[in-house]
């Protein structure tokens, strides 16, 4: 285990944010990441990766971090009271979730409707409903301030068709709001699908060692997710 103390700071005149990680944060003896600091500028940032590649371990990590800033003392000096953290995920925010909320309110509809749909009809119905919860946290947030939102597996049982609207209509209604705002927005993005992260402002980084890498074509995408796929064989 790293002996780095995890935590996250604001890099200088609000250039995004930097968070030292532990490299091998499920102590097995292998590392995941090579690097233990991972620095994310505002916008989206795709971690590609496929399945058992370290996606959704980062998010955890981070999560980890941010709990832990939330529970200092307001007398700490190394508390960050401008950095939000909201995590959003396909197994935790999913469709079993919207259901039960759906059945102690009563909503037999919305209960009924969800059982009937697909795997992705429940995943944009979750994220729609999630959405306004979103603008709520963005518009709650004094300008300068820093948020940021996760979606890990968002992507599975989506439709083409789907995450392309997830990507141009929720990211960028959501980006555009926090910039009118003021507010540094950060949407960080678990992925092992080309469509999610095909556009040129997005960020994306090959996780296992934390290099921000261009994919401007499927065939470069699909070369990084072999490379993930062989990394996780050989551990």
């Amino acid at each position: 285990m790293s002996k780095i103390e995890p935590n996250v700071k604001v890099l200088e005149n609000n250039e995004g944010l930097e968070f030292t990680v532990y490299k091998d944060p499920i102590e097995e003896g292998q590392y995941i990441y090579k690097k233990s600091k991972i620095w994310i500028k505002p916008g989206v940032t795709c971690l590609i990766g496929c399945n058992g590649s370290g996606k959704t371990t980062l998010f955890n990590s981070i999560y980890d971090i941010m709990q832990t800033n939330d529970s200092k003392s307001d007398s700490d000096n190394t508390k960050l009271d401008n950095v939000k953290y909201l995590r959003l995920d396909n197994y935790g925010h999913g469709s079993r979730e919207l259901m039960q909320q759906a059945l102690f309110m009563g909503d037999m509809s919305t209960v009924i409707s969800q059982a009937q749909s697909s795997e992705g009809e429940q995943i944009v119905g979750c994220l729609c409903r999630h959405a306004s919860s979103l603008g709520t946290n963005v518009r709650s947030l004094e300008k300068g301030s820093h948020l940021i939102v996760s979606f890990d597996a968002i992507d599975s049982g989506l439709s083409y068709d789907n995450i392309v609207d997830v990507r141009n209509n929720l990211f960028s209604s959501m980006l555009d709001d926090a910039k009118k705002r003021g507010i540094n927005l950060y949407i960080l993005v678990g992925t092992n699908t080309y469509a999610l992260c095909d556009d040129a402002s997005y960020d994306k980084m090959f996780i296992h060692n934390f290099k921000h890498i261009k994919v401007n074509s499927y065939k470069s995408f699909i070369k990084y997710v072999i490379k993930s796929c062989e990394i996780k064989d050989n551990r």
